[in-house]
């Protein structure tokens, strides 16, 4: 965890049973509730952000993702959205003083 002044507050509620479990095992781990409570909620967030930057294709999806790859001349629509692109960013390179 960053040694960063802790200036933000998260505040909520739980119920007791909750509550016990949680200091259990930051008893068990020798480290303060806060502490506990802190480096879970990044380790749960920190996961929750990695799984969704992964992409998960099944087979049938992969083979066909894989055989556009494979294909000699673009595909029409990917070829469109290259034109659109190439034509809104080049524009904005250029208003910028860029190539």
């Amino acid at each position: 965890m960053p040694s960063a002044a802790h200036t933000q507050r998260l505040d909520f509620r739980l119920n007791a049973a909750n509550r016990r479990l949680i200091e259990r095992a930051a008893t068990i781990l020798g480290q303060p509730l806060t502490a506990f409570a802190v480096k879970s909620l990044l380790t749960a967030a920190e996961a929750v952000i990695e799984q969704d930057s992964q992409r998960k294709l099944s087979d049938r999806d992969r083979r066909r993702f894989l055989a556009a790859l494979d294909q000699d001349r673009p595909i029409a629509a990917l070829a469109r959205a290259a034109r659109r692109y190439k034509a809104r960013y080049r524009g904005a390179d250029k208003r910028r003083g860029s190539r």
